[in-house]
């Protein structure tokens, strides 16, 4: 065993190795950050907002997929992927399509149009008699036959 000035040399490669390993670690964390794009930058304009929603300015990377944040009028989403932003753009522009359609003067309308069947029936029997007889006939038949 040979000795560095006064200290074995297993000791002293030991102390020398512990040194650099613990070096090399602080200096490592401070270089690799997680990337950020702005979201002009990875986006077409037509996908950066629209009246249902609008993103974030900072879209960031992780595991090779870029990451959205979506702010709708129905809430906040985190997107991944480019692919997935413009399916939930689509399905935005539909749903906002779908309340609508589906507002309260669709409901008015419908249930006005069913409370003036019975007039129209009564009105049709009355210039029409035979073919409202078979009409009706023709429709209602195959329930009784199905019984």
């Amino acid at each position: 065993m040979t000795a560095i000035g006064r200290v074995p040399l297993g000791v002293a490669a030991t102390a020398i190795s512990v040194a650099l390993s613990t070096a090399s670690a602080s200096f490592a964390g401070g270089f690799e950050q997680r990337p950020s794009f702005s979201a002009a930058q990875v986006l077409p304009p037509t996908l950066l907002r629209s009246r249902y929603y609008r993103l974030d300015q900072r879209v960031g990377l992780e595991n090779s997929q870029y990451v959205f944040r979506m702010h709708t009028i129905w809430g906040s989403l985190v997107i991944r992927g480019s692919d997935l932003l413009r399916v939930r753009a689509r399905e935005m522009a539909a749903t906002a399509k779908l309340e609508r359609v589906g507002g309260p003067e669709t409901a008015t309308m419908s249930a006005v149009s069913t409370a003036l069947k019975p007039l129209k029936t009564a009105k049709d029997f009355i210039t029409t008699p035979f073919q409202t007889v078979d009409d009706t006939a023709r429709g209602v038949g195959p329930y009784f036959w199905q019984c």
